[in-house]
């Protein structure tokens, strides 16, 4: 069992991820753009976004679950980049989160878990604000159980 909190994590200007049509076909313009809002975790859609200048995507990798056991501290005050390594991610355990599927709403701040088996019509397993230190805690508590 690997227990983990879930930490305000803010991206430090990482590059988008999207799909572009090139030279070949007319001006680039942007076909799908995806957002990670919890580090390591599924990826959402976006039908648009506003990016400004020198910032971040909104809501981009802006949580994280950090391992408790890893040999870093996460300081709320100054975040740092830690690796991902020390982070619930594919990269660290892959076996654990292919049984997962999640979305993040913009609006309330709240993640949604759903069993990677269940047709996406299906309950969430879990549905928590991560504005709340409450839904923070539950969330942390359900991948520890996990």
């Amino acid at each position: 069992m690997i227990k983990v909190i879930i930490c305000v994590y803010f991206s430090l200007k990482l590059p988008l991820v999207m799909s572009l049509v090139g030279p070949n076909h007319g001006p680039p313009h942007v076909l799908s753009i995806f957002r990670w809002a919890v580090k390591g975790l599924s990826s959402d859609p976006l039908r648009t976004v506003s990016l400004l200048p020198g910032e971040t995507m909104p809501n981009d990798r802006r949580y994280a679950l950090l391992d408790l056991s890893s040999p870093v501290s996460f300081n709320p005050s100054r975040p740092e980049w830690i690796h991902k390594g020390s982070f619930l991610c594919a990269f660290t355990s892959a076996t654990l989160l292919r049984n997962y599927r999640t979305s993040f709403n913009d609006d309330t701040s709240t993640l949604s878990v759903y069993s990677s088996s269940d047709p996406p019509s299906s309950r969430p397993l879990l549905e928590e604000s991560l504005d709340t230190a409450s839904g923070k805690v539950a969330t942390a508590a359900f991948f520890s159980a996990a």
